[in-house]
């Protein structure tokens, strides 16, 4: 929950906003900011297929990252089946 006093902080910073478009009756209101620290990776391609990838993110309007992350964890492969050792008699 967010303290009374903090939204009270960012209705008075909204109120210009809403009364700069003309609007008296608008309604401010506060969206959870997802907050996850984030992390710089690297990672090995070939250019065709970064090119690929870039043409892909810009036609969702997304930057390269954000299309990358969501398509990754969607598409993860299914877990391998561990297979039991057969018995061998000798």
């Amino acid at each position: 929950m967010i303290p009374l006093a903090t939204r009270r902080i960012v209705f008075l910073a909204f109120f210009p906003l809403l009364a700069s478009c003309g609007s008296q009756h608008g309604v401010a209101f506060l969206v959870h900011a997802y907050s996850e620290r984030t992390i710089r990776i690297n990672i090995t391609a070939p250019e065709s297929q970064i090119e690929k990838i870039d043409r892909l993110a810009q036609s969702a309007g997304l930057t390269r990252s954000a299309f990358l992350v969501p398509s990754a964890i969607q598409s993860r492969p299914a877990k391998a089946k561990k297979h039991k050792a057969k018995k061998v008699f000798a």
